[in-house]
């Protein structure tokens, strides 16, 4: 997909409504001012518009503004050209970019500073469903979960994709495991134990995920604090209430209020204490107390989990997952495809995926049986039924029955 700025967006959805309405309705079109007509249709003006000075850009960016406002307010009353794409393009620009002020007078429109313009705005008129992303650019993601094993000596396990979604680029990761949950569960592939980095690791998709039976191992996102002691550091019960200090000390007394704890540690350990004034416990007019609602507590047994070698043990897998990604653009291509549309993105990268999993199924079973096993049956039965996924998944996972079903997840960028 081409980058266009912000005045390349108005100029080419403006040509491309121009266009449309001269090929459809060429009785409106001769109403139009000749000079606009001019300015937008004449041979090269796209390309004038693309080479603005830097100085000039604002004055034209508020040009192109006013004439996207006059072609929206004067077709308003046609149903002919309401209901054409390019003036629906016009409408949501006018919506996404500017501002109309009604004085008295005639009303005038006012062109958003770049910061008000939302990351889901129109990227360009030829692929609507795009988005934007400061790190990613405008374009769309691909979410991505592909199995692994813990057991030992199986480092050359078959690894298979089970889940891909593709996403516009403003997608937050924050959002995708629920739709990858309900996915992989409604067509019974629900792991037992997702990898994923820390973007996914929220206390919401925490529960969720515990919700549906599956544990999500995740780093929690941002520090701890600034103080060289916090909540992580304190040990908890079961059921949420503060057993013991970092200091050692144990609380004279607990209090659980509706999602809110509150532990009260005696002033005399607390100001002896070489932790006093590192510690999250607050001086109060019984003692020392310590305040923290369920989801503090659930983040600080996360935090602490973190720091133990049993995580890193576990989490280490994640890293494979990049390797995959390296081969899915490798083998396929699939980073750079020539088609536009959400829908079309999907359907190429839906193929290619199925593709690398039979090549991946092909390579493990030569490895394991030797070279006559190339599974000709799933080759014929894939060629015949593209999409019946469930029933192909289905045979895969009874030939090289797998021992694992935990999962990683991750997410990389297609232009």
């Amino acid at each position: 997909m081409r980058h266009l700025g912000r005045i390349g967006i108005f100029a080419a959805t403006i040509q491309r409504f121009l266009r449309d309405l001269k090929r459809h309705h060429p009785d409106l079109f001769e109403t139009l001012d000749e000079g606009l007509r001019e300015k937008h249709l004449s041979k090269g003006k796209e390309e004038v518009f693309s080479m603005v000075r830097p100085s000039e850009s604002g004055r034209t960016l508020k040009e192109v503004a006013e004439d996207l406002f006059t072609l929206v307010g004067g077709f308003k009353d046609h149903p002919e050209t309401c209901s054409m794409t390019s003036y629906r393009l016009m409408v949501r620009i006018l919506k996404e970019q500017c501002t109309v002020k009604r004085d008295r007078g005639s009303p005038k429109v006012k062109v958003k500073p770049n910061k008000e313009v939302p990351s889901d705005s129109l990227q360009n008129p030829s692929d609507p469903e795009a988005g934007y992303d400061g790190n990613k650019g405008k374009r769309y993601q691909v979410q991505i979960a592909e199995t692994y094993t813990k057991a030992e000596g199986e480092d050359d396990a078959l690894r298979i994709i089970t889940h891909v979604e593709v996403q516009p680029a403003h997608e937050s990761d924050a959002r995708a495991l629920k739709p990858y949950l309900e996915d992989v569960q409604e067509r019974g592939m629900k792991p037992q134990e997702v990898l994923a980095d820390s973007l996914y690791g929220s206390d919401s998709n925490h529960e969720l995920a515990r919700e549906k039976g599956v544990e999500l191992v995740s780093p929690c996102m941002g520090s701890a604090g600034k103080s060289d002691r916090t909540l992580a550091d304190f040990e908890f019960h079961e059921d949420g209430r503060v057993v013991r200090c970092p200091g050692g000390y144990v609380p004279i007394k607990t209090r659980h209020k509706k999602k809110q704890f509150t532990a009260l540690f005696d002033a005399k350990s607390c100001e002896g204490c070489h932790y006093e004034g590192r510690c999250p416990a607050k001086k109060g007019k019984r003692g020392y107390y310590v305040g923290y609602d369920e989801k503090s507590m659930r983040l600080a047994k996360r935090r602490a989990m973190e720091k133990r070698e049993e995580f890193r043990g576990r989490y280490r897998f994640r890293a494979g997952i990049e390797g995959s990604i390296s081969e899915f653009d490798r083998r396929t291509g699939v980073k750079k495809l020539r088609v536009r549309g959400k829908k079309a993105v999907g359907f190429c990268v839906y193929l290619k995926e199925t593709g690398l999993n039979i090549l991946r199924a092909a390579a493990y079973r030569l490895k394991k049986w030797g070279e006559g096993g190339i599974v000709p049956d799933i080759m014929v039965e894939l060629a015949t039924k593209v999409l019946d996924w469930r029933k192909i998944w289905a045979r895969l996972k009874e030939r090289f029955r797998f021992e694992s079903q935990d999962a990683v997840l991750v997410t990389w960028n297609h232009r």
